[in-house]
């Protein structure tokens, strides 16, 4: 098999999409590969570091990885291949008796199923629709704008009536709100494209007649916003503003998040906070160029640069951890699969390392994270308790 294979095969397993003649294969060539070492250490497989990361870019979970990091040195690499496929293999591992968790747990846990596209549009008449429900077409018109659901889901604004649209004299707003466990996309009068992660608003005039492009969010948005150089884009969310004329970029603005995480992919915006609670009352602005992200909480204001495929990682369909410590990644989970998280231990120095689908059940990413025998999780319900 060649590198190529052998690197889609682990994708599609990671995925949850390979097959289960295509689940055999992996095995089996791994099993050959135990017997005949020599194979694997041919230029066709690479070097041992290629490999480990390779694999252990996926999915690692691990205490401290600076304590994890000599242990792969020490130990021969394919030892290391083996431990993470035995590790993924969840019937393998998962259905022995001595590790399996309680049938009760089991069952609780398969009820929770991925979020979905879920939302509901407020109307400036205080009319709330679910756009979840609605049909796909036209939803409603006003003030010159008719309002649409595409057939793949999207939310669409387009001038019914450009004469309406241009008269209007007091701006008109629309708000759209994802549920915990949902998702959507709009496209905004402007011909900006916005997605919504769960637990998420976002407040927008129904037609952009202002001298500015101003809009409302919380929680966390991605936005690719139209070119007008002559209207200023503005996304208001808690203690910051952020303007620009047309790019695109990632906010998280979680109120339960420490701070407010804005990543640039394309273009430049600039950053300014709207309110200072530190010594330091002197409000700041920054610019981010693309591959930056500026960290802004109440008593500082940081840019550095960052892998930006994790921060929009939501929006692709997958969750993607770098280190990060368990109950910030809880927090991301507990959005989409609509559960409660409490803790009992001490979880202060797990860090949290992988790469899931947003589509796993969350029985799959559990049974992985307790896989790592440094913690266990018990379900009642949509509560869900890691216990270390």
């Amino acid at each position: 098999m060649k590198e190529a294979e052998f690197k889609h095969l682990i994708d599609k397993y990671l995925d949850g999409e390979a097959t289960e003649a295509e689940q055999v294969l992996l095995f089996s060539f791994y099993d050959g590969l135990q017997e005949e070492k020599s194979e694997w250490n041919t230029p066709v497989m690479g070097e041992a570091e290629e490999v480990e990361r390779m694999i252990l870019g996926k999915i690692n979970v691990n205490i401290d990885a600076n304590e994890v990091r000599p242990l792969i040195k020490r130990f021969p690499w394919w030892s290391v291949a083996a431990s993470i496929l035995i590790l993924l293999n969840l019937g393998l591992y998962f259905f022995s008796p001595q590790k399996n968790t309680n049938q009760a747990t089991d069952q609780a846990i398969s009820k929770i199923k991925a979020g979905g596209d879920k939302a509901f549009l407020i109307l400036a008449n205080g009319k709330r629709l679910s756009l979840t429900d609605a049909d796909t077409g036209k939803i409603a018109e006003q003030m010159g704008l008719q309002l649409s659901k595409s057939a793949d889901g999207q939310l669409i604004y387009t001038v019914s009536d450009k004469k309406s649209a241009l008269q209007t004299g007091e701006s008109v707003y629309n708000k759209i709100e994802t549920p915990i466990g949902g998702k959507y996309q709009i496209n905004l009068p402007d011909g900006t494209k916005v997605w919504l992660n769960a637990a998420s608003s976002l407040r927008f005039p129904v037609v952009f007649t202002a001298a500015e492009r101003r809009v409302e969010l919380t929680g966390e948005g991605y936005f690719e916003v139209s070119k007008d150089k002559n209207k200023r884009f503005i996304v208001l969310t808690e203690g910051q503003e952020l303007s620009v004329f047309g790019t695109h970029f990632n906010i998280n603005a979680y109120p339960d998040e420490p701070a407010v995480k804005t990543t640039l992919l394309e273009g430049s915006v600039k950053i300014s906070q709207t309110n200072r609670t530190g010594p330091d009352q002197t409000i700041q602005s920054r610019f981010l160029n693309p591959g930056q992200q500026s960290i802004l909480n109440a008593r500082t204001f940081e840019v550095k640069n960052v892998d930006t495929e994790s921060a929009v990682d939501w929006k692709n369909g997958r969750f993607i951890f770098n280190d990060e410590d368990i109950k910030s990644a809880m927090r991301k989970l507990s959005r989409w699969y609509d559960i409660k998280v409490s803790y009992e231990g001490n979880f202060e120095h797990i860090n949290f390392g992988g790469s899931f689908s947003r589509s796993n059940h969350l029985a799959d990413i559990i049974k992985i994270l307790e896989a790592t025998n440094e913690f266990k999780f018990e379900v009642e319900g949509r509560e869900v308790k890691i216990v270390k």
